[in-house]
């Protein structure tokens, strides 16, 4: 049973309620948590240790945030380049070997600028 969603980096909740409540099956004794159909409401209600609160009609979601989603589109089309260049490589010999050069040389270039800053 999931208890709580906290928000953060990459995740939205919005909607529902605090709390999960749950079905109690002694009625004769209120607990916190347990659920009861109201009549005059016509709605589901959840007793908090106090009193009976309704339920929400909003139920909760949770979603990615528009950032997280931007990053996995962009990771998803570097993915399909990238098979898509292996597959390119493994048809024409030149290429991987200029593919293999590049990445010589980019580490040298990048060990080169460690040095120097």
């Amino acid at each position: 049973m999931i208890t709580h969603i906290i928000p953060g980096h990459g995740i939205q909740v919005s909607g529902g309620v605090s709390g999960s409540p749950y079905i109690n099956q002694y009625s004769n004794n209120l607990m916190v948590g347990q659920l009861r159909y109201n009549p005059q409401t016509s709605s589901i209600d959840v007793y908090d240790g106090n009193a009976w609160l309704a339920m929400t009609a909003n139920p909760t979601s949770v979603s990615l945030d528009m950032s997280t989603i931007r990053i996995l589109s962009w990771a998803e089309k570097k993915m399909r380049e990238e098979e898509h260049l292996k597959e390119r490589m493994s048809k024409h010999p030149g290429l991987k070997d200029a593919y293999d050069r590049f990445k010589i040389l980019d580490i040298l270039c990048s060990e080169d600028e460690a040095v120097s800053s």
